[in-house]
């Protein structure tokens, strides 16, 4: 099925002519417009989501109203209407994160917040955290579970999961080689995480 201008084609045939407007849209078709011909063109009916990339999830309406063009003469009936659903359903759109370039001394350690990250969400979605992907060398990242004065902290590894929670209390930091220091010294890689709302997506 194609068009051309307001024309319906299907196999190289125009079958019809089509016009859409603000309220909806309808075909007039012509001699040619067999059933298997109209078959083919309702089935290359599609919707289409104007919603946006964040739409508001529920039912979708189409209404339609079927004429076939021999009149209502005797009693007869030439309309058929009814209408189909479409049902949207949100899903979680990934977060964004960007490169960042902090400046410290040397022999001091870099402590990270979320701003570090620069967590943005299109779904508006809550930071839930990181994920290191790879490690800075040199230096060390590391991941204090209960803060200053407990546990000794122990190095992240690749693949580890620093949840908001954490990096809000200071858990997570960076600590340069003693004595070493350098522009650009070192770096390392992350993903940003977010916490979608279960009411409004998985």
């Amino acid at each position: 099925m194609t068009t051309s201008g307001n024309q319906v084609l299907v196999g190289g045939i125009v079958i019809g002519t089509f016009a859409i407007g603000p309220g909806g849209g309808g075909f007039n078709f012509n001699s040619d417009a067999t059933p298997a011909a109209v078959q083919e063109l309702v089935r290359a009916i599609t919707f289409n989501n104007l919603g946006g990339i964040s739409p508001t999830p529920g039912v979708r309406t189409i209404n339609w109203v079927l004429k076939d063009g021999d009149g209502t003469a005797n009693g007869g009936n030439d309309t058929l209407s009814f209408s189909t659903t479409v049902d949207v359903q949100a899903i979680n759109d990934a977060p964004t994160g960007q490169d960042a370039t902090y400046m410290i001394n040397e022999d001091t350690t870099y402590t990270f917040s979320e701003a570090s990250f620069t967590y943005a969400d299109v779904n508006g979605d809550d930071f839930s955290g990181v994920v290191v992907t790879t490690v800075a060398v040199p230096g060390t990242l590391f991941f204090d579970s209960d803060g200053a004065g407990g546990a000794a902290p122990v190095a992240v590894s690749a693949g580890q999961f620093i949840s908001a929670a954490d990096i809000a209390l200071g858990h997570f930091y960076f600590m340069p080689g003693a004595d070493l220091n350098g522009s650009p010294y070192t770096s390392f890689t992350f993903q940003v995480r977010d916490a979608p709302t279960s009411t409004r997506r998985p």
